[in-house]
Parts: C-alpha cells; sequence; structure tokens
C-alpha cells in the first residue's frame, strides 16, 4: 500500500513539472512571436519614414495579433516604440509585458 502511494505523488509531481514546463515553453514562443513583430514593425516604420499611414497599419496589425503599440516621436529625432502583451498564467493570473525601445527617425 505504502508503494501505491509513493508512486501516485511520484505521477502527480511529474504531472505538475510537465504542466510547468508546457506553460514556460509556450510563453517562450510568445516572447519570440512579440519580438519578431516588433522588428518587423519598428523595419516598416523606418522604411516609411515614420508616416501615419505606417503607424496606422502598425497599431491595426498588432490589435490583429493581441498586442498594443505606442509610437511616440520625440524631438531630439528618435522614435520610441513600445509593445506590450499579456501573458496569461496559471490559474487565471495575468501580467502585461512590454517590449521597449528608441528607434533613430533621422
Amino acid at each position: 500500500m505504502s508503494r501505491l502511494v509513493d508512486e501516485f505523488i511520484l505521477m502527480l509531481l511529474f504531472t505538475a513539472l510537465s504542466f510547468l514546463l508546457v506553460f514556460y515553453l509556450s510563453q517562450n514562443v510568445r516572447y519570440g512571436s512579440a519580438r519578431t513583430y516588433y522588428r518587423e514593425a519598428v523595419y516598416q516604420l523606418q522604411k516609411s519614414d515614420y508616416s501615419e499611414e505606417a503607424k496606422n497599419q502598425c497599431y491595426k496589425e498588432a490589435k490583429d495579433r493581441g498586442y498594443q503599440v505606442q509610437i511616440k516621436s520625440k524631438t531630439t529625432g528618435y522614435v520610441r516604440v513600445i509593445l506590450q502583451y499579456d501573458v496569461v498564467f496559471p490559474f487565471g493570473l495575468r501580467k502585461k509585458y512590454m517590449i521597449d525601445g528608441y528607434e533613430y527617425a533621422g
């Protein structure tokens, strides 16, 4: 009987570790996707010389992908691009993550 309890506890431990591993891997994929989109958005903005049309396209694409983008022009020739996205942890907990950077606008 003791062995049965030990095996049950071990199985629960493996299940919990598997759950955490899947969560960790999915969050890494989510971060990688957000980082890739951030680079694509910055490239498109630079390519269009930060036109309003390109900004609006970035806002639309970000919303479609579940991100929030803020593009703030600075007077010193730099543009601040902020990408925010939510991460849902187990048990319904949410946290907002941000990728933030300054890009030279010439």
